[in-house]
């Protein structure tokens, strides 16, 4: 009989035990307590030994990991800690190509080059404004303006009736045009963080204020760039095909650039 009772003293004591939820303080303190609620920031609970007393709050931070009476355990992550891994997280995803969703980045360059062919050169600056979507594609409107001049030397012979003469005409400016207005459009290939390789395309008119040679007749024409290059944080250089048609008559360059993005805001 005395067996009895004492086994049945024994599984009283362990229902008692294990029926009671354990709070375990980041400080290795333990409190025997009955968890009501689990909050944002805090947690409320009464004492195991006097359920019917009043309610206790503890901060989320203060403690490790709840024990409740089934076996369960819960660790606890303060809301605080939350963000700052929900931000980590967001700043990681932000910086990883390829997990941009939903995201549109208004951004700008300005950019300067040199559109060349066998016989001339000159600079051209660019100022483009756009969107770029995704990462991989952006569109935007660009102008600019454009200056050739004559690459090779031009001599001229002159007969006044007491001397004859050789003038070297080298570098007279052939013919400048602007404004240049075009659509562009690029098309980036991400491979890693802050280097992306892109084709262009743009398309648009340009307008000749000095008539040359070449190109007489109308003032006003149509101009195509195809090209390729690579953006490098904030630096971007490419090279590419660029064609200049006026009057049914077309002048067919090369083109190498170099620019910066000036910014952009999400």
């Amino acid at each position: 009989m005395k067996r009895i009772l004492f086994v049945l003293l024994l599984n009283f004591c362990a229902i008692a035990i294990f029926a009671q939820d354990i709070i375990i303080m980041r400080d290795a303190t333990e409190i025997e307590a009955k968890v009501l609620t689990v909050g944002v920031n805090e947690i409320s609970y009464k004492k195991w030994n006097f359920q019917d007393g009043p309610t206790y709050q503890i901060d989320k931070k203060d403690v490790f990991y709840i024990k409740y009476s089934n076996g369960d355990k819960d660790i606890i992550t303060p809301f605080n800690e939350q963000s700052e891994q929900a931000k980590s997280d967001g700043n990681s995803n932000a910086q990883t190509f390829g997990k941009y969703i939903h995201r549109t980045l208004f951004s700008s360059y300005l950019e300067s080059g040199c559109p060349f062919t066998a016989g001339l050169a000159g600079p051209s600056f660019n100022a483009t404004f756009g969107a770029r979507f995704f990462d991989y594609g952006f569109a935007g409107l660009t102008v600019g303006m454009d200056v050739l001049f004559s690459t090779r030397h031009q001599y001229t012979y002159y007969n006044t009736g007491h001397a004859e003469y050789y003038t070297d005409d080298f570098g007279t400016l052939y013919f400048a045009n602007y404004p240049s207005i075009m659509v562009d459009l690029r098309a980036f290939l991400p491979l890693k963080q802050d280097f992306s390789p892109f084709f262009e395309f743009s398309f648009g008119a340009n307008i000749l204020l000095l008539e040359s040679d070449l190109f007489s007749d109308v003032p006003v024409g149509a101009r195509v760039r195809l090209g390729a290059g690579i953006e490098y944080k904030r630096f971007v250089c490419g090279m590419g095909y660029d064609c200049i048609t006026l009057s049914g008559k077309s002048l067919n360059m090369g083109y190498a650039k170099l620019g910066v993005k000036i910014g952009y805001m999400k």
